[in-house]
């Protein structure tokens, strides 16, 4: 989290964990600008870990077109794959609003291994990610930075559905998706 507003998000993601009842710590990213009374409030949280991050920037001979100006900040996302202590990791951003239980997703039985966090990260990938993104001499076609690479990258990737994500935009960029009540279902 990077303002004091993505960390307000953090503290409101981490309250839809505890109320869908996840059991799972939630590891709160930071980067340098981050002051100190914000992380010590996040430390506060219950069953969390923070964990200071350094910012990841496209060099500046690299081509870039974000659709929003913020989006040049978010490629520092891509530091979750550095979580190689933890066996599993769902990435989730500080703007999620988590309405029901998705520990579910992540069972050795579910019927969809692509969305079962397969153990397929580790330091080299996350190596082979940044390299990429390094030697990449035109950035442009990923407008939405991060979500975009991701994507390009991870073809074959699920997202979690809304009904375990009311991303907080979605009700006023997508308003004829936005179903409260289908959602929670």
């Amino acid at each position: 989290t990077q303002h004091r507003k993505n960390a307000v998000g953090t503290e409101v993601l981490r309250a839809s964990l505890l109320a869908t009842k996840s059991p799972y710590t939630l590891v709160i990213l930071h980067t340098p600008t981050v002051s100190e009374s914000v992380v010590e409030n996040l430390r506060r949280l219950e069953n969390v870990q923070v964990v200071p991050v350094a910012w990841l920037y496209p060099r500046p001979d690299q081509a870039t077109s974000y659709a929003f100006d913020r989006f040049k900040d978010v490629w520092t996302k891509l530091r979750v794959f550095e979580l190689t202590v933890y066996d599993t990791v769902a990435f989730l951003a500080s703007d999620m609003l988590v309405t029901q239980n998705m520990d579910e997703r992540r069972l050795r039985h579910s019927p969809r291994p692509s969305n079962c966090s397969p153990k397929l990260v580790d330091m080299a990938t996350f190596n082979r990610l940044v390299s990429w993104f390094q030697d990449e001499p035109d950035l442009s076609r990923f407008v939405f930075a991060d979500q975009c690479f991701l994507n390009e990258n991870f073809p074959n990737f699920h997202v979690a559905s809304y009904k375990y994500n009311a991303v907080k935009t979605l009700r006023s960029a997508h308003p004829a998706t936005w179903n409260m009540e289908r959602q929670v279902s």
